[in-house]
């Protein structure tokens, strides 16, 4: 777990920093949960204070697109509900947010409406 906690942050900070939100959210904790692998417990704070905890499905191998894709989809629920259902990130020219997805192994951000036409 003392390994993966680094880069969870840093797949954090890239979202919250994709998200436009990056300066004022951050990752104060992550926790593995007990009896739960593949899963870890989030704080996240806002402007210095907490904000929400949730768990966040990390899957089991680093490499794990899915796992990935998942848990930067739980991190944008934790913002957006926190930021009151806020489009975050803007998807230019809708109301939506954009979406994560994974293409050549790199995590970009979609408009949905385009997402499900691939």
């Amino acid at each position: 777990m003392d390994d993966l906690e680094p880069i969870l942050e840093a797949i954090a900070q890239q979202g919250f920093r994709e998200m436009g939100v990056s300066a004022h959210w951050e990752v104060s904790e992550v926790a593995a949960v007990p009896d739960m692998v593949g899963v870890v417990h989030l704080v996240l704070t806002r402007h210095g204070r907490p904000a929400t905890s949730t768990p966040a499905f990390t899957g089991t191998e680093l490499g794990d697109e899915n796992a990935l894709l998942a848990f930067v989809e739980q991190l944008q629920d934790a913002v957006l509900e926190e930021e009151g259902g806020a489009a975050l990130p803007v998807c230019p020219g809708h109301p939506h947010p954009q979406v994560p997805s994974i293409e050549s192994r790199t995590l970009v951000w979609r408009c949905p409406e385009e997402a499900r036409r691939r």
